[in-house]
């Protein structure tokens, strides 16, 4: 429905009063990939559909490299190089775009948005309301910024089958007679951006992900469970977006310096 249950910004709020899930913007790492593959989905690509897991190395202007350094996990400035990695370091060499998804693999993300073309990513992800984009492929590996609140509107085309639904805190407003006035007249404002039958491909693939793949510690017993993990460079920022079939929570955690949380964490 796009209604609020609960929002936390923050661990205490006498030492801070800075709302993290409203007014935190944070890059969103791993946690946009969902979005890539649904694009490839949408575009005929299948589950399937064998990519590859292997090295790349991108050239990029002097201009791109700064804007870029916090972001990338390795940068050659000598060689004006970008050369992301995967998180564990290794390559899996061809595997399935379902494969690919559920184990999180940067590189054959990377070689997927090549086989598609970078213009067309960036054009859905700009027409999905995502804002600020940079035009490179650092946006592949959630190099863009945004807030925990803004996620969870994002990830609702996923837990609602194709349709992006605007949260709402206020559902109505009651005065001191009992009147009541629904807010923005009761309704979520929801933008379909693909077929239910499209979506389904995807949320089966991050039940997966929660199932068997990056996602393993959110399982619970007994209830039906799908979510994706996301990780900036450096472990600076961890994320958890996930849901069920009636509810769905974006966690995001971090430090407020942008000092890195660890890889444990």
């Amino acid at each position: 429905t796009g209604n609020i249950l609960a929002l936390a910004g923050g661990v205490d709020y006498a030492k801070s009063n800075f709302n993290r899930a409203t007014q935190a913007k944070r890059q969103f790492g791993s946690t946009v990939k969902p979005f890539i593959y649904q694009i490839a989905l949408d575009m005929g690509y299948s589950q399937a559909t064998q990519i590859s897991d292997v090295a790349r190395s991108f050239k990029q202007n002097e201009a791109d490299l700064r804007k870029n350094q916090n972001f990338t996990e390795q940068l050659q400035s000598e060689e004006e190089a970008w050369q992301p990695k995967n998180y564990s370091r290794s390559y899996s060499g061809i595997v399935t775009l379902k494969e690919a998804l559920r184990r999180s693999l940067n590189l054959a993300t990377i070689n997927l948005v090549d086989m598609i073309g970078f213009s067309s990513i960036y054009n859905k992800m700009t027409a999905y309301g995502f804002e600020n984009l940079p035009q490179d492929m650092s946006i592949v590996l959630g190099s863009f910024v945004l807030s925990p609140l803004e996620a969870a509107k994002y990830y609702s085309a996923f837990a609602n089958y194709g349709s992006i639904v605007e949260p709402k805190l206020i559902r109505s407003v009651v005065n001191y007679d009992g009147e009541e006035v629904a807010f923005d007249g009761g309704k979520a404002k929801a933008k379909n951006i693909t077929t239910p039958e499209q979506a389904f491909l995807s949320v089966d693939i991050l039940k997966n992900v929660v199932n068997h793949g990056t996602g393993y510690r959110a399982r619970v017993a007994g209830i039906e469970i799908a979510g994706k993990t996301g990780t900036s460079n450096d472990s600076v920022d961890a994320w958890f977006s996930g849901f069920s079939p009636s509810l769905q929570v974006v966690v995001w955690y971090g430090r407020d310096n942008n000092v890195a949380i660890g890889s444990n964490e």
